[in-house]
């Protein structure tokens, strides 16, 4: 996007009043037609161009998939004077792995599958095992109209066939021609509905909708198929990931020492600030330059260049944001994902899934369970919650399901609330917020990685990072 193109955007943003949630809307809304009335292909924005050398300090905030992904891809460019930021303790965002009486347990991402190309990559790289997901044939399945526990059935399989083979023929005609690149631009209007209602247009029915889609998606924290734009959905479901849900016993796989293992082990020798929380980010056009304040430190340190992999939304609370990046990222929405590591009985089912609870008037309950390690007592159950405070009713509620099904839990051994899957809207979708988010990139020195700008999994968040670099550097 060149100068006198940001400027008019900028303009657009801050005319009439304040942003409130009207003006936040219709700000968007202008935004949105001035991007409307250029060429939309593929190489329509022209983003503001880097002239990097190898040895320009380079920043990035988050070292989650998105951010050590970002700085490996950077190292492999050349490029030596790179800087992670991370206010945790530890690295690897939500893949986070702890151990339970000697057995390791990953309290947020789980699995890859044939699919997950970059992270196979980077895990044969780096002598990461990934070693066959557990008990996943043996999965039992709440019936809705009975109320009983059922494992599926030959039936069940071959109807998930043919919903699957419906889903990629329709996935191959022209409205997905973009919607498979890294980002969300170029959205073709008819992925800008609930995901639910593009398949009912596509005639793929509720019935089958649970049966393959709904065991995949609002257990694993993307929200609620009601709620949720199909293009998130369909970004998520691409053929290969398709494919590899249908041959589940040969491709469902995990990091056998830990998700957390893997970032743990691409991090090594990098410049890894830990404990390090931004107080402060300061960005001075004129000198070209990005200055960082840490939290409880009177030190400020400059970059050339800034990658920016946190929330969005959080990031409002430290960023100096222009008004453009104040309305775009004020409208990010985003659920709760808990999961809880429990004791179970003996007999308790290696994997289990509620449909009945896949709504958003269930929220609070179990979505599905996960037992790592089949000779070990130890289930990891998932819930979806719109407030990050609700952890003691989420704890009543998953033993007060199970205890009506005659299992009876043990302790609690370690718990997460995950601010998670962040989206927008289809309103906003509509507007085309995402060119306007693309348009920025490189502004003020500026980059953007994370969730945000492609999916919620470390596959497709790895994937954003390593296009991000190669268009930039």
């Amino acid at each position: 996007m060149n100068e006198d193109r940001r400027k008019l955007i900028e303009a657009l943003l801050s005319a009439g009043a304040a942003i409130s949630a009207l003006g936040a809307t219709s700000t968007l809304a202008s935004c949105a037609n001035l991007l409307k009335n250029t060429d939309r292909s593929p190489n329509s924005i022209n983003n503001f161009i880097f002239t990097a050398l190898k040895t320009d300090r380079i920043a990035i905030i988050g070292a989650g998939a998105a951010g050590i992904s970002a700085a490996y891809y950077l190292r492999e460019k050349g490029y030596t004077n790179v800087v992670v930021f991370e206010e945790r303790s530890r690295i690897g965002g939500k893949c986070n792995s702890v151990h339970i009486d000697g057995q390791v347990y990953d309290m947020g991402a789980v699995f890859t599958t044939s699919s997950y190309t970059e992270v196979i990559a980077l895990a044969e790289k780096f002598n990461v095992d990934l070693g066959l997901l557990q008990g996943q044939d043996a999965a039992v399945i709440l019936d809705s109209e009975t109320a009983k526990f059922h494992t599926s059935s030959t039936i069940e399989k071959a109807a998930l066939l043919g919903v699957a083979a419906q889903y990629l023929q329709k996935i191959k005609t022209r409205p997905f021609q973009n919607i498979f690149n890294p980002g969300f631009r170029y959205l073709d209007l008819s992925l800008m509905v609930p995901f639910s209602e593009w398949l009912q247009k596509n005639s793929i029915s509720p019935k089958t909708l649970e049966s393959f889609f709904g065991y995949t998606f609002t257990p694993f924290g993307y929200g609620y198929t009601n709620e949720v734009p199909a293009a998130y959905a369909i970004k998520y479901y691409e053929s290969k990931l398709v494919t590899s849900l249908i041959q589940q016993s040969s491709n469902l796989r995990m990091v056998t020492a830990g998700y957390q293992t893997l970032w743990e082990k691409v991090a090594k020798n990098m410049d890894i600030r830990l404990n390090s929380a931004v107080e402060k980010i300061t960005r001075d056009r004129d000198r070209e330059m990005v200055s960082i304040q840490i939290k409880n430190t009177s030190i400020t340190e400059d970059f050339k260049f800034l990658i920016n992999t946190s929330p969005l939304d959080t990031s409002l609370k430290f960023l100096d944001a222009t008004k453009t990046e104040k309305n775009i990222f004020s409208q990010i929405k985003n659920y709760y994902y808990y999961t809880f590591a429990i004791e179970t009985p003996q007999n308790f089912p290696s994997t289990g899934f509620l449909p009945a609870n896949y709504s958003h008037a269930r929220q609070h309950h179990p979505l599905c369970w996960l037992k790592r390690w089949e000779k070990h007592n130890i289930a990891i159950f998932y819930v979806l919650s719109d407030s990050p405070n609700d952890t003691e009713l989420i704890q009543k509620t998953i033993y007060s399901d199970l205890n009506q099904k005659n299992y009876q839990l043990g302790k609690i051994r370690e718990t997460k609330c995950w601010k998670y899957f962040p989206h927008f809207e289809t309103a906003n979708l509509q507007r085309n917020v995402y060119d306007a988010l693309e348009g920025i990139q490189g502004e003020n020195q500026t980059l953007i990685a994370g969730e945000i700008m492609n999916f919620s999994t470390v596959e497709l968040t790895t994937r954003y990072s390593k296009n991000l670099i190669e268009r930039f550097f």
